[in-house]
């Protein structure tokens, strides 16, 4: 049966006039999981969030038509308010869940407010459903969670409460924009998983707009492909992924592939690369928690570090004491460089909004000490002509240009300065494919012409694979496997590590889709906390993971923090063993 009818619709914005979405049709039958995909600025998430009658500012429905269950609910403005539909019956997840949460507000009373204004229960039963709705998302500890404000949660745990929000009023149609755009690989198949149970067993259909062809070739039986704002194709998902007849869609499947190294030969120096930078048992605490524990890294010259882990594990903050940004409460730096640049995720936030791109560049070209006027504008229009941007682009302002363009902007203003070392802080996760893989091909050729070290967190596991010399794996503040990229991916170690790669392979477009548990959040560590952090979700854990931290054993390049593989083991081991994985 048709749930939802989208028919002939466009919407425009009044200021410049331009249509974003031109004559589109699509049906969401009853219990079905549609996915949409397309490039960003190909105007997915204005299609769909007009369905409960999110329209931005300056946007209107110029024709077509919206049904639901056979009644128009057509939004014709903005000001448009279907407050008898959303929630209850049409309810929205947004890609981020920050700046969808109350940061003054704690989760309990946000959850049970949603659920009162809902179904009109009583306080006592709003709470109890709330927290049986926390604990059905995988957050371990509900009634913890509730008394928490949003930043004290982890970007997955986040994610995870604004699904219970979504779901807490039973609404038969859930709109799912890039929920899982910014999580690591874990929390992605979990919250994908998540997805698909609630809609077996609640009976929701759901809609799920992403860039990420992995993310919807795992999920969804029917798709549609969109560019410029027109659904160019539409079909059963794996009929389009293995015999699509248009061109778009096609170089977005390569794309993907592309980066899950299908076509890359990878590099491999054997030559142990000269220190540039080293972290030596840093330490970060924060309000009594241990945000970083211990942590040792080495980088080499002109080495590619790359390090993954779950949200809220650390990466960042490793990331911000590295950069100066942050400090630390214990440890030593030692650096051999002259310049540090990093890279942010949200480009949006690295430029001043009320600067042109041209006074955001020629502003670090002064802190460099470059101020000869010829010689700023010489080096602009070299960073544009570079990127492939239109030079008149430089004199608009960030909100103007879209994320793929501004981030190219934002690397290319990092490496104007020439850094021995540039840190990158998951700077393509908002991307679509296309323009990831542009990104990655460029930063590398800048990277093997100028000679400079990087030190890359990302959660996608395909791009480390296939960027990085070494990979470092970290969960909970500690450094549990680290080695050369290709052996890691080959043979994890440790049992997260598989864990990460088991969930990176279920999103791959050329992998078997494989069904993640939804496995629960790890405990916050505190100042004083003992034991391996992944213990209780290891099934190769034994007493003593619980009550002592084992150490980072070394063998040859690699390093594991595991009792799988301690030293002490070694006794009852042949002597011509030669280590290799324990699980």
């Amino acid at each position: 049966m048709e749930l939802l009818e989208v028919e002939h619709l466009s919407i425009a914005f009044s200021q410049r006039r331009k249509v974003v979405v031109e004559d589109c049709s699509f049906v969401l039958k009853e219990k079905e999981i549609l996915g949409i995909v397309g490039e960003s600025g190909s105007g997915k998430s204005t299609m769909v969030m007009s369905v409960p009658g999110f329209l931005r500012k300056g946007a209107y429905v110029t024709q077509g038509r919206i049904r639901y269950r056979g009644d128009d609910i057509t939004p014709r403005d903005m000001s448009h308010k279907n407050c008898c539909l959303r929630g209850s019956e049409i309810a929205a997840i947004m890609q981020n869940a920050m700046s969808c949460l109350d940061p003054l507000m704690k989760i309990g009373p946000q959850m049970t407010e949603s659920i009162i204004l809902h179904t009109g229960c009583t306080r006592q039963k709003a709470r109890a459903q709330a927290i049986e709705l926390l604990d059905m998302v995988g957050i371990r500890d509900a009634c913890g969670c509730m008394k928490k404000y949003p930043f004290e949660c982890s970007g997955g745990m986040q994610q995870r409460i604004c699904i219970a929000i979504a779901i807490s009023a039973s609404p038969s149609v859930l709109i799912a924009d890039e929920p899982t755009t910014a999580l690591d690989v874990l929390a992605q198949a979990q919250i994908l998983n998540l997805l698909r149970i609630i809609s077996r067993d609640m009976g929701i259909a759901v809609i799920l707009v992403s860039h990420d062809l992995g993310v919807v070739a795992s999920l969804c039986n029917r798709m549609l492909v969109m560019e410029k704002g027109k659904i160019i194709e539409e079909g059963e998902t794996r009929e389009l992924f293995y015999s699509s007849s248009k061109e778009y869609t096609k170089k977005l499947i390569q794309a993907r592939l592309n980066l899950e190294g299908i076509d890359f030969v990878k590099r491999r120096d054997e030559k142990r690369k000269k220190e540039l930078l080293r972290a030596e048992q840093i330490s970060r605490i924060f309000r009594g928690k241990k945000v970083l524990r211990e942590i040792s890294v080495e980088i080499g010259e002109g080495q590619i570090y790359g390090l993954a882990g779950e949200s809220g594990c650390g990466k960042s903050t490793l990331a911000r004491i590295l950069a100066g940004i942050d400090r630390k409460n214990n440890g030593e730096l030692r650096w051999k460089g002259q310049r540090i640049q990093m890279v942010f995720q949200n480009p949006y936030q690295s430029f001043n909004p009320a600067m042109t791109i041209r006074e955001n560049l020629r502003e670090a070209l002064w802190a460099a000490g470059i101020r000869e006027a010829a010689e700023v504008r010489d080096q602009i229009e070299n960073v544009f002509k570079e990127m492939g941007i239109p030079l008149e682009r430089q004199e608009g302002y960030p909100k103007e240009l879209s994320g793929g363009q501004l981030q190219r902007i934002s690397i290319a203003r990092a490496l104007l300065l020439k850094p021995d070392l540039l840190i990158c802080d998951e700077p393509f996760s908002g991307l679509d494919m296309y323009i990831q893989e542009q990104l990655i091909r460029m930063l590398e050729e800048r990277r093997r012409r100028d000679g400079f070290s990087v030190f890359f967190i990302g959660h996608d596991l395909s791009v480390l694979r296939w960027l990085s010399d070494v990979l470092g794996i970290i969960y909970a503040g500690l450094i549990v496997e680290e080695g050369p990229a290709d052996k890691v991916s080959e043979e994890p170690w440790h049992p997260y590590t598989k864990a990460l790669f088991l969930a990176s392979d279920k999103v791959r477009v050329s992998g078997k889709s494989r069904e993640i548990p939804v496995v629960s959040e790890p405990p916050a560590a505190s100042a004083k906390d003992r034991g391996c952090p992944y213990a209780l979700n290891c099934k190769y854990s034994e007493a003593r993971c619980y009550v002592e931290t084992p150490g980072l054993y070394a063998y040859g390049e690699r390093k594991i923090r595991c009792y799988l593989y301690a030293e002490d083991a070694e006794e009852i081991r042949d002597p011509r063993y030669r280590m290799g994985a324990q699980i």
